[in-house]
């Protein structure tokens, strides 16, 4: 007999599993196997399309892509201290991203990272009724609000590996650009300070860090694309981005390219001998190039790496670390407020280290916070493929040395690699905290 029961099975191959928009049909052979009637369906919706494809979609996804673009080089082109071009263009990605959200009609569950990075910037909020600073505390809080803004929209949407790769690839792009340019002012002669060079606008242990993140992942793009013409734009991008980080002469971020450039034989493993012969080339060129021009001031930092640690002061950062810890001692909890590190210190330095940064400004409660937040990013990466597991970790461990000797906790570049390597771990479903929106049941009732 025919009845609602038997209605609402056959309807069942036609019913929607809300993922992007994905339609997915179940014909009524999959309800049997499934289980007969009585049993629900759980569908994993993670295994199918992301992200909308619809052209609001693909407009705000565009947007942010020239968002990302700027980031490597957005102290080029400046209105004040605090507006750059990335500030513009995320201004106009935004509303049109939020847009696009809302046109999909769900948004996804976030994941124990993004969770961890709420959840920082909430306390950092709350330091307001304690802070020995409430105009920087209040300035600080709107950089990781809206930081914390760019990581939702690369949540919501580069929740496929094909985004992500473009993502990558923009902010090699835009490496390009900010090392253009500090070797167009080395060509120029237009130093900063000691001899030292680098795109205008830019501090250069900033710059430096901002390209030796961009190796690995250059060096990682070469091995999975097959367009010639990529290829080697990588590979002209990884030769000027190590010729730019040398001309800037910044010691501390040395090492830390080194431990970039430790991803290199990970990630040959698969490569073609062709591959393999042509990335040769490259580095015997960027070696030619440093041993030919790169200045000889540089050299001499360099080489007094050594003594500098052993005796030197590391240009004044051993004197501020030591008033930051006396700063802990009396602050331990809480901390002194975000962004009050100058005024707590009576300097008009920084910390030049983000993890003394972070404790001594939140206290133990928001360092406590921060550190579970790069472990929720570094563990779950282990269960990644060989060569992507070793392609973030050792991102994340060339982040972790080079803001030993940086302030960079509030920087878009870090933000945008936590919210890239909390995009991929969920993508990947290796993130146990990553749930999709939870997927429609499928219930079907035949007639007997």
């Amino acid at each position: 007999m025919f009845g609602l029961h038997d209605l609402a099975y056959r309807w069942s191959h036609l019913s929607i599993v809300f993922r992007g928009q994905q339609l997915v049909r179940f014909p009524p052979e999959t309800m049997r196997k499934a289980g007969g009637p009585a049993q629900r369906i759980r569908v994993d919706s993670s295994r199918f399309v992301g992200a909308s494809n619809s052209p609001l979609n693909r407009l705000a996804f565009g947007l942010f892509c020239l968002f990302v673009f700027s980031i490597p080089w957005e102290n080029l082109l400046m209105w004040s201290a605090v507006v750059t071009v990335s500030h513009m263009l995320g201004l106009v990605a935004l509303p049109v991203a939020v847009l696009a959200i809302l046109e999909s009609g769900q948004l996804r569950r976030l994941s124990v990272p993004l969770v961890l990075m709420a959840l920082f910037v909430a306390w950092g909020s709350l330091s307001f009724f304690w802070t020995v600073d409430v105009e920087a505390t209040r300035k600080l809080v709107i950089s990781w609000v809206q930081n914390l803004g760019m990581v939702w929209l690369i949540w919501e949407l580069a929740d496929q590996r094909g985004r992500q790769l473009v993502l990558m690839r923009t902010y090699v792009f835009g490496t390009m650009v900010s090392a253009g340019g500090t070797i167009y002012s080395y060509l120029t002669g237009s130093k900063v300070h000691y001899q030292r060079y680098t795109a205008s606008g830019f501090d250069p242990n900033d710059l430096a860090l901002l390209l030796a993140l961009s190796l690995p992942i250059s060096f990682y793009l070469t091995t999975i694309h097959r367009h010639s013409r990529l290829v080697w734009i990588y590979r002209l991008q990884l030769l000027a981005a190590i010729f730019a980080i040398g001309l800037t002469g910044s010691r501390g971020v040395l090492i830390a390219t080194l431990v970039a450039l430790a991803y290199l034989p990970f990630g040959s493993v698969k490569m073609t001998f062709r591959k393999k012969c042509a990335f040769l080339l490259v580095g015997v060129t960027a070696i030619s190039f440093t041993l030919a021009f790169m200045p000889e001031t540089t050299w001499k930092r360099w080489r007094g790496m050594g003594g500098e640690l052993e005796q030197g002061t590391w240009s004044g950062r051993k004197a501020i670390w030591s008033a930051g810890l006396e700063l802990v001692r009396e602050y331990p909890v809480q901390g002194v407020g975000a962004g009050g590190f100058r005024t707590a210190t009576s300097s008009a330095l920084v910390a030049h280290n983000a993890f003394l940064s972070v404790l001594v400004e939140e206290g133990l409660v928001g360092f406590a916070l921060f550190l579970l937040l790069i472990l929720s990013l570094t563990l779950p990466a282990l269960g990644l493929p060989t060569v992507e597991r070793n392609l973030w970790l050792v991102l994340l461990v060339t982040w972790v040395v080079g803001v030993s000797s940086l302030t960079w906790e509030t920087k878009k570049a870090t933000w945008f690699l936590f919210g890239l390597a909390a995009a991929r771990l969920a993508d990947r479903g290796v993130n146990s905290g990553v749930r999709v929106p939870r997927p429609a049941f499928v219930t079907g009732t035949p007639s007997t």
